[in-house]
């Protein structure tokens, strides 16, 4: 994941199922410039998520598809 961040602010990343259940959470704080973050999800079973990354200005979500 990478994000250009403006000025310092929290970064979270969420892993979402398709029903919206939270896998995984993480949050980083005082984030700023150009970050770049890695998501390991080879532990997920085959299927739909949903990748949601907040910042203090807003929220982005993304679905990605797993098959192994």
């Amino acid at each position: 994941i990478v994000v250009d961040l403006a000025e310092s602010t929290s970064l979270k990343r969420e892993v979402m199922s398709i029903d919206g259940t939270v896998i995984t959470s993480f949050t980083d704080r005082n984030m700023a410039g150009l970050v770049k973050k890695t998501l390991d999800l080879s532990e997920l079973a085959n299927g739909v998520y949903f990748i949601k990354i907040s910042t203090d200005k807003g929220v982005h979500t993304s679905k990605v598809m797993i098959t192994k």
